[in-house]
């Protein structure tokens, strides 16, 4: 989740010419709930190649949890650098 998050980001950013902008932390669980019922709900009921795993859901919690302490609270920022 951290580097789908850091994309989409990236990618808002350029759009609106914004280096400062940052995801709203709502939209960033959106977006990582909806990857998870994604690739673990309803892909496997369609694809035998995908399996349905609580271990990736509780992943992709962390991933989130990881992107937005980094986000907000990255070694830069507690130090007072930009």
């Amino acid at each position: 989740m951290p580097i789908v998050l850091k994309i989409c980001q990236y990618l808002v950013r350029q759009i609106r010419n914004d280096i400062n902008l940052q995801i709203p932390i709502r939209i960033a669980f959106t977006l990582t709930l909806l990857y998870a019922l994604y690739f673990e709900l309803i892909l496997p009921k369609f694809n035998d190649r995908y399996t349905a795993d609580m271990i990736d859901v509780c992943l992709y919690g962390i991933g989130f949890v990881f992107f937005i302490w980094i986000e907000r609270f990255g070694a830069g920022k507690v130090r007072g650098d930009r």
